[in-house]
């Protein structure tokens, strides 16, 4: 049975290079809605980057991670249209994260495997910003088992997602993947 498409938002989900952006903001663009970049979002609410915040810890940092998903409910009109949010990689990471997005909307694992993620991310441009890759040093080695370690210990929270879409094509491919599951869309 096909999910139909409803006026709520749209949780991407996945590790650091899965696509959760660049598929968010042309699934965004295809549904003529926001998109919302919670990395983003967390910046501006808390005045630091998502590298600075980390520095303070990582359990201080999902808090804050936490508190800027759940401070979109506040946002007029968010829980009533359709929209797209790209997560940050450890958001669904928390049971109440994952409670609150099926609560008020769908929420899609962009599943990508270690090869494929490592392709993505093996620049050092790639890892900038991302503060559990610091240190991987652009190697393939290091970095295909810093994120292997990663996937091992999320996979079970990512699949607890609503849908599984294979985050590996090119990403109008996976966009395309996305709508279809949703049939036609009124705009």
């Amino acid at each position: 049975m096909q999910p139909t498409m409803c006026e709520h938002p749209f949780f991407l989900a996945g590790m650091m290079g899965a696509g959760k952006s660049t598929v968010g903001q042309g699934l965004a663009r295809r549904w003529r809605c926001p998109f919302i970049d919670l990395d983003m979002r967390i910046e501006r609410m808390f005045a630091a980057s998502v590298t600075e915040l980390f520095a303070r810890g990582e359990p201080e940092f999902r808090e804050r991670e936490s508190e800027a998903l759940r401070s979109l409910g506040f946002d007029p009109g968010f829980l009533g249209r359709r929209s797209v949010i790209a997560l940050g990689g450890g958001t669904v990471l928390a049971a109440s994260n994952r409670q609150w997005m099926a609560e008020c909307g769908t929420s899609i694992y962009l599943k990508v495997e270690v090869v494929g993620l490592v392709v993505r991310l093996q620049s050092q441009e790639n890892q900038d910003g991302r503060p559990l890759l610091s240190g991987t040093g652009g190697t393939t080695e290091r970095l295909s088992d810093r994120l292997e370690r990663l996937l091992m210990a999320r996979r079970a929270n990512y699949e607890s997602c609503s849908i599984i879409v294979d985050g590996g094509p090119e990403p109008d491919e996976v966009v395309d993947r996305i709508e279809s599951l949703f049939g036609e869309v009124d705009l």
